[in-house]
């Protein structure tokens, strides 16, 4: 996965909490990939400017 799709991953289950499941038929990939890519993202997320 890019890394926006990554990202979009990520804030898509912090918000709406969508399921693992479901975000990986949403992205067309497997459950694993999401559950991965949402941990590689986690540590980033302090990082990003707040509005």
């Amino acid at each position: 996965m890019a890394f926006v799709d990554r990202l979009l991953a990520k804030l898509v289950h912090l918000r709406r909490g969508a399921e693992h499941e479901v975000l990986a038929c949403w992205f067309g990939v497997d459950c694993s990939t999401i559950i991965h890519a949402i941990s590689e993202v986690r540590p980033l997320l302090p990082a990003l400017p707040r509005s």
